[in-house]
Parts: structure tokens; C-alpha cells; sequence
């Protein structure tokens, strides 16, 4: 009598591939379901990997969707202000889907930290190298290597799993941010920021430090960043952030801030400029030419 051959064991990868394929239509089941209509419809919106049902890890935020449907709009591809103007057109709608809230007003820096998101190992968005004004939604599902991205900069490849506690701080979302300045707490119009934000708003010409922290007394003591500062330090940290997203200015030479960019100096060619033009030096001894330069530069 024959014995049966035994059933060959099933690999270990093809049972994590087909749990893997479960927990993604476990995880998107409900909000395929459910479709969003009139100024919500970008909320049905998917990222290529989330089409594609692959290693698209965690569900994109309402933020990130926001971002992937504005890209779809413009034939794949948006600026940074492009992407902002739609984000703020949204903000409310993406306020009222984002469970924890968010420690920031929508800023070009939000976008930026949005765009270098990373889920696993993939780049969820890249610069298009035909325009590096644009950014591209990335469809393309293998793992790039660290050399061979588009980013230089370590801080600036945010994998997902490392950026929970910023913008959006729910288990389900990844749009936020490494940077621990910002702490954890839900953005609310009286914060210590704010209140430097709007002052900055409201001045119509430049101010020094010391007259904006006169100004600011009163919100001393108030939540937000950079708490462990002192005063004057906070509101110049606090004035770092708004300079790196072009919302105020500073004037070094005058060491004043303000909400207008300083006019652009243009200085004028010096007299002496065209003085030589008519001379061939290749024609010259060196003490030809430096008779004719003290003649003609030095002599009054």
C-alpha cells in the first residue's frame, strides 16, 4: 500500500501576504462604504498605493487626502501655495474628520512635513524632475532606497511610523511632524504663538523685540511653544517659526521685525567702473598698467 505524500507546508511569506491583504479590507471596508458629496467629496479621495490595495499601510489622514485630491485636480501635480490655498479652503471639513485635532494652523511648513511622509519605506509624494516647483503623487510601489531618494537630508525622510504626535494625533493618521518644540497639546486661538502671530499681523510698520515683548506682557505666561524660555527668547523662537514660513521678516540692519518684506536694495555701479574699459592690459608691462590704473583711478 502507497503512502500519500505529505502537504507541503504553506511559506510563512503567503500567510503574512494574505493577512496582510485582510487587515487592508478590514481597514478600508467602512470608508469605501461611505461616500462624501458637495465640498467633502475630496475626502473620497485614495492615494495610488491605497488604489492598488499594497503596502499602503495606514489609511491617509484628511489633511493627506486633501493634498492627494488637489493633486488629482491639477493633472497629478501642485505647488506648495497650490496645496496650501486647498488645505485652507478645507481646513474646516478637515478639522471635523481629524479626531485629536492639530497643533498648528495649516502652513507651508504643515504641507512640507506632509509631503515628506514615508509609508513603509515608500515616498508617499515626490518632486516632479521636470518642475521642482511641483510636487507628484508617487505610484510607484517598490521600496526606493535611502541613496537613491529625492530627499539629501536625514530630518527630512520622516518615516510614518516616527511622526505621530504633530498635526494630527490619532492612531490612524500619520500627518504629523518629528519635532518635539510643538509639543501635544490641540491648537487653540489663545496660545502663547497665536497672540505673536497676531500682533505681527496687526503692526503697520517695524518693531524691535523689546517693543513687541512690551506689547506681549500680558500673555506671559500663556500655553504654547517654547514655554521653557525665558520671555524675550520665546517670542524670538516663536518669530524663527513664522520667518521660516514667510509670514514676517527681519531687517538685520536696522534689527527690527516686521510683516512686510524689505524692499530689495539695488546699489548703483561705482563711478570708476568703465574707467578701463578702453585699455588692453595684454599690450601692457606691469609697470605700464600700474602707471596708467594710479593715473587714472588715483589722481584727482
Amino acid at each position: 500500500m502507497k503512502r500519500g505524500r505529505k502537504p507541503r507546508p504553506i511559506p510563512t511569506s503567503v500567510i503574512n501576504k494574505k493577512k496582510e491583504k485582510e487587515r487592508i479590507e478590514e481597514l478600508y471596508y467602512a470608508e469605501r462604504k461611505r461616500l462624501y458629496a458637495g465640498e467633502e467629496e475630496f475626502m473620497n479621495t485614495y492615494h495610488p498605493f491605497e488604489e492598488s490595495k499594497k503596502g499602503c499601510g495606514k489609511k491617509s489622514s484628511p489633511l493627506q487626502k486633501a493634498i492627494i485630491f488637489c493633486m488629482k485636480q491639477n493633472n497629478g501635480a501642485a505647488t506648495e501655495e497650490q496645496l496650501l490655498e486647498f488645505v485652507r479652503n478645507k481646513w474646516d471639513i478637515i478639522m471635523k474628520y481629524t479626531p485629536r485635532g492639530f497643533s498648528m494652523e495649516p502652513s507651508l511648513r504643515v504641507i512640507r512635513l506632509n509631503l515628506v511622509v514615508r509609508k513603509k519605506a515608500r515616498h508617499l509624494f515626490l518632486k516632479d524632475p521636470k518642475n521642482k516647483d511641483l510636487w507628484m503623487l508617487n505610484s510607484n510601489l517598490r521600496k526606493i532606497p535611502v541613496k537613491r531618494t529625492l530627499f539629501k537630508s536625514s530630518a527630512e525622510e520622516i518615516p510614518e511610523e516616527n511622526i505621530e504626535n504633530l498635526a494630527s494625533d490619532s492612531g490612524n493618521y500619520s500627518d504629523s511632524e518629528p519635532d518635539s518644540m510643538y509639543g501635544s497639546y490641540i491648537m487653540n486661538h489663545d496660545t502663547f504663538e497665536r497672540h505673536v502671530e497676531d500682533f505681527m499681523r496687526s503692526i503697520q510698520t517695524s518693531v524691535k523685540i523689546e517693543e513687541i515683548a512690551n506689547s506681549l506682557s500680558k500673555y506671559k505666561e500663556k500655553q504654547g511653544l517654547f514655554q521653557c524660555l525665558p520671555f524675550e527668547r520665546r517670542i524670538r523662537a516663536c518669530l524663527v517659526v513664522l520667518k521660516s514660513e514667510g509670514r514676517v521678516f527681519f531687517d538685520e540692519l536696522t534689527n527690527t521685525w516686521s510683516n512686510q518684506k524689505p524692499p530689495t536694495k539695488i546699489e548703483k555701479p561705482s563711478e570708476n567702473r568703465y574707467l578701463l574699459t578702453d585699455v588692453k592690459i595684454q599690450n601692457l608691462t606691469i609697470d605700464e598698467l600700474y602707471e596708467m590704473v594710479k593715473n587714472k583711478c588715483f589722481v584727482k
